[in-house]
Order: C-alpha cells, then structure tokens, then sequence
C-alpha cells in the first residue's frame, strides 16, 4: 500500500525523489532487494533470462511492504549510444515493466542512522564516485557481455558485503550472452 500525502512531508510531497526525515518501519530498514523488470507489460513471461533487467533497491527509510521501495540504483544507456550510465532514483510504485523481486540481505546504516535522506545521498556518493566509475574502468563503458545490468547488480551485491544467489543466471558470467536493457 503506498503512502497517503497526508505521512509526507510537503518536502517530500513536492519532491516524490527525496526520501523522508525519519524511518517509517525500522526492522526494514537496510533491506536489500533484487527488482527485475522485462521490456514491456506484455513480456512479463519472457522465454530467457535474457529478456530480464537487473536493478537493485535499497529500502533506507522501511517504506517496503508487499513490494520494495527506497534507493533504486541500475544501469541505463544513453540513447543509441549503448554507452553505460548510472542511474539512481527513488522507487516507490511498481513500475509497468515490473516482473518481480526477491530480497538478496540487508546492510547497516552506519553512518547516518535514522536519517533516510542522509543515508541515500551517502549511498549515491559511494556508488557514483567509487564504485560505478571503478566498474566501467574494469568492464568498459559500452553495453557489452561484462557491462550490462546483470553484472552491474552482481558487482553491487558484493560491496555491500551480501551474497549473489547461485541460482539467478547472470549474463556474462559463463557465456558471452548480453541482455535486455530496458528504458526505466
């Protein structure tokens, strides 16, 4: 169930990107999530795991419920380009493309505990200035078998200090295979 206007603040009603002040559920908070997307509403039952894109969410505020919310962090294309870009935005509704999502662990706030906004903005400086520059330098910044959203959301898994799960194909790890990468 989403959150009324009336739980927000008028920041955070003006701004649907930033996140609240305060935790709303603190048993939630730090959970991570693995959300996979297909091409369109009409592929949500695609034939390979090809067809899947991979984005991983970070619940900084306990917001999740049924369906995870937080710190969404991907990999995008620009345009025709098929050069790489992070993308780092707020997730709180399902998306159309949505196919499902499964929780991979959960992290500590450490640093800004109890404060959701400054633990996103902490998140996204670590993962746009270390981590993001550090995967394209390794991989290359053009989608290709080892650049592409699978790997990115392996790749985060592990600086988070959480294990991938074995039986989630991930494209490039044995074959050279490349897959989807959806508009979000």
């Amino acid at each position: 169930m989403g959150q009324s206007a009336s739980r927000c603040s008028e920041d955070e009603y003006l701004n649907p990107t930033s996140f609240p002040n305060v935790p709303f559920a603190q048993h939630r908070v730090g959970d991570v999530y693995l959300v996979t997307y297909t091409s369109s509403p009409s592929s949500l039952d695609p034939t390979t795991n090809l067809d899947y894109h991979y984005t991983i969410v970070i619940d900084v505020a306990g917001e999740s419920s049924s369906f995870p919310r937080g710190l969404e962090l991907y990999l995008g294309v620009q345009g025709e380009s098929r050069v790489v870009r992070l993308c780092q935005e707020r997730l709180k509704h399902p998306r159309i493309n949505y196919r499902s999502h499964q929780a991979i662990g959960k992290i500590q706030n450490i640093y800004h505990q109890g404060k959701p906004r400054q633990w996103s903005d902490g998140i996204r400086d670590i993962v746009g200035n270390e981590w993001f520059p550090e995967f394209v330098n390794k991989r290359g910044n053009i989608l290709n078998h080892q650049c592409n959203s699978h790997q990115f959301a392996k790749y985060l898994i592990k600086y988070f200090d959480l294990d991938w799960p074995n039986y989630i194909y991930v494209a490039g790890d044995w074959d050279q295979n490349e897959p989807l990468m959806v508009d979000l």
